[in-house]
């Protein structure tokens, strides 16, 4: 079992954040993957993770993960558009993965619209799960994955995959053992005395498992400052979620790996 490294931007004291732009620069770090799927947590059974730089309407997510409806799993993303009294617009991008330049690659997810005039990308979204895909010829190493929507009302998406060549039309999740890292709220500039919480979630889709993985912060000049090891007995197909509780005597900024 391999599993990718997992990064989300943190800090401490008067300087704690949880900044997109810091956790794309670090997660960005990986060499080309040899998984079927690039994307962690496709499925969105982890919750939606700083993988995903996610829209906020005032102080409202847009984006948040139920278990009303799902194609895989047990839970899917609903997006909600804002009452504005006209068609919405707004997006989501997942951090840049590194790929091959000149290579093909394939989005694909499944999308179902509850309100009227949904469209990704420019391609309309039924009232009934449809797989819809993109393709993508990178001209760099990197590909960013971004996602227009439009509409009134919500759409739900699930089983997202970013493939080398053109079929992703199947779901395969990015691991057998899926596992992430959250800390919120975005944006966030945490207060001297305040608690500094990580979320850690896994998830096994294949069998009955043990997994111990390590949290670290790592400060700017890349040196680990703090670690922690969290045991999850994992059973087939059932999310665990532990909250891990960061002990750092110093301020500045920093980023969490998993």
């Amino acid at each position: 079992m391999t599993q990718q490294s997992r990064t989300v931007a943190v800090g401490i004291g008067l300087l704690l954040f949880c900044f997109c732009a810091d956790l794309y620069c670090s997660a960005a770090e990986e060499g080309p993957s040899a998984k079927i799927n690039f994307l962690n947590n496709g499925s969105f059974e982890l919750g939606l993770l700083n993988d995903w730089a996610s829209p906020y309407f005032d102080k409202t997510p847009m984006a948040v993960t139920d278990d009303t409806t799902a194609t895989h799993g047990k839970r899917s993303l609903i997006l909600t558009a804002p009452q504005l009294g006209w068609a919405a617009q707004w997006r989501m991008t997942y951090r840049p993965v590194t790929v091959l330049p000149g290579k093909t690659y394939t989005f694909a997810a499944d999308f179902k619209a509850e309100g009227k005039g949904m469209a990704v990308n420019g391609k309309a979204i039924n009232e009934e799960w449809q797989r819809i895909a993109f393709q993508y010829k990178p001209a760099t190493n990197y590909l960013e994955v971004v996602l227009d929507f439009r509409g009134r009302g919500a759409i739900r998406m699930d089983s997202a995959m970013l493939v080398e060549g053109t079929d992703a039309s199947v779901f395969v999740p990015a691991d057998p053992v899926e596992m992430g890292i959250y800390c919120e709220p975005p944006g966030n500039i945490f207060k001297e005395k305040e608690n500094v919480v990580i979320k850690v979630s896994a998830v096994s889709y294949e069998a009955d498992t043990v997994v111990k993985p390590q949290i670290s912060l790592v400060d700017c000049y890349n040196e680990k400052r703090w670690e922690k090891s969290v045991v999850f007995k994992l059973k087939a197909g059932i999310v665990q979620e532990k909250a891990v509780k960061i002990s750092l005597n110093r301020f500045g900024s920093f980023r969490a790996e998993l």
